[in-house]
């Protein structure tokens, strides 16, 4: 008797939208949470309150991906000149 049978339309898209923060918060790159996220983003369509709050949750995954350091994106702006017996002395650019 209990699952999504006993629950209302509202309490299941609560619950999937509550899901979907918790893995935009923890685990934006998992499949779990891009399940999650087309299953709200289907169900958005249309509901204006669903699609302001969807688009909270987009926001934050784009900052959290935009913060995160990749190894791609790293440089090194200095010239190694020479490397004495005792360390090294690099000059910067």
């Amino acid at each position: 008797m209990f699952g999504h049978a006993a629950c209302s339309w509202s309490t299941r898209r609560t619950v999937t939208v509550e899901i979907l923060w918790a893995l935009a918060d923890v685990a934006p790159y998992s499949r779990e949470y891009h399940s999650a996220r087309q299953r709200v983003a289907q169900q958005a369509r249309g509901d204006i309150e669903l699609e302001i709050e969807y688009e909270k949750i987009m926001n934050l995954v784009k900052k959290t991906r935009e913060s995160i350091i990749r190894m791609n994106d790293r440089h090194f702006t200095a010239l190694l000149m020479r490397a004495p017996k005792g360390g090294r002395t690099i000059n910067c650019l």
